[in-house]
């Protein structure tokens, strides 16, 4: 039973982390929208940078693209987790059930040997 307890330990750890993930993936992605648009109005103000703040916007599009996928990911892992966590609570239920009759059969066995 403590393996169980410790897998779904393990579960719930390793869900807490895939949400960590995915908010630190967002923060990154806000900080990259803002930086998009301070490159937005620094190529209005300076025309002669033109080129260059576009070749970054570029990047920025990609590597939010990126960490779109990466939280997309992140959140079927999540999913998987949630699923394999309903799994081992079922496991767990089926299992206190049991020592429960196991219980009630040691019991009535002490009862009857009285």
């Amino acid at each position: 039973m403590n393996s169980v307890q410790e897998n779904k330990n393990e579960l719930e750890a390793a869900v807490r982390y895939c949400e960590s993930a995915i908010s630190r993936a967002k923060a990154t992605i806000e900080s990259m929208e803002f930086r998009q648009q301070a490159a937005g109005k620094s190529w209005h103000e300076q025309t002669g940078r033109e080129a260059a703040l576009e070749r970054e916007v570029s990047e920025l599009k990609q590597a939010n693209m990126g960490l779109v996928c990466d939280n997309d990911d992140l959140k079927d892992e999540i999913a998987e987790l949630s699923v394999k966590q309903q799994k081992m609570e079922q496991t767990i239920q089926l299992q206190k059930e049991q020592i429960a009759m196991f219980q009630r059969k040691m019991s009535r066995l002490n009862e009857v040997d009285r």
